[in-house]
């Protein structure tokens, strides 16, 4: 049996816009951790859309 086996969760949540926000998220041994992707064309939106991701999921998974 793999002792350092990982489970890995891939969501790809999309909003009213084109342009998709996609989080990759990682369990082990510390905790969780993730990625957070944004495409788009306003840096000032992809920006806003990358740190709300970043909150939600620090109230949802813990600090890592």
């Amino acid at each position: 049996m793999c002792e350092s086996a990982k489970s890995v969760i891939v969501e790809h949540i999309y909003g009213s816009s084109v342009e998709p926000l996609n989080v990759e998220i990682e369990r082990n041994s510390n905790g969780y951790s993730w990625r957070i992707s944004c495409a788009g064309s306003d840096m000032a939106d992809i920006l806003s859309k990358i740190r709300a991701a970043d909150v939600a999921l620090k109230a949802e998974f813990g600090t890592t």
